[in-house]
């Protein structure tokens, strides 16, 4: 029976960092076996989730997500000023080329002659 348990397993050395054996001792794993059949476990379990992805990963990609959303809206909004700013100047030329039109007018009109007292406009 105790041989035919040692055929299902394998036997690993390893040489471990002084610091992290005793951190793991720490956590009250006295027995290296444990410790290594829990280390190899976490390792399959991050591997299987998706060994290219992990947390960071995930909340990069949403905060560019996010970012390039609030691009889009900087852009449609200096858009839309750009838009504003050249409708108010076209308003400005228009009411400046009105204002001009009517000192010509008046410097047409004859200058010192009065108008009549019923013509107020």
């Amino acid at each position: 029976m105790i041989e035919e348990e040692k055929r299902n397993q394998k036997k690993v050395q390893a040489w471990v960092p002084m610091q992290l054996w005793e951190e793991v001792s720490a956590l009250g794993y006295k027995n290296t076996t444990e410790a290594v059949i829990k280390g190899f476990e976490k390792l399959l379990v991050d591997t299987n989730r998706n060994p290219n992805e992990s947390t960071e990963i995930h909340e990069a990609r949403a905060r560019i997500e996010g970012l390039e959303v609030l691009n889009d809206t900087l852009k449609r909004d200096l858009n839309q000023a750009r838009q504003d700013k050249d409708d108010l100047k076209k308003t400005f030329d228009n009411y400046m080329v009105q204002v001009q039109t009517l000192i010509n007018q008046k410097a047409v009109e004859a200058p010192g002659t009065k108008k009549p007292w019923w013509r107020f406009w």
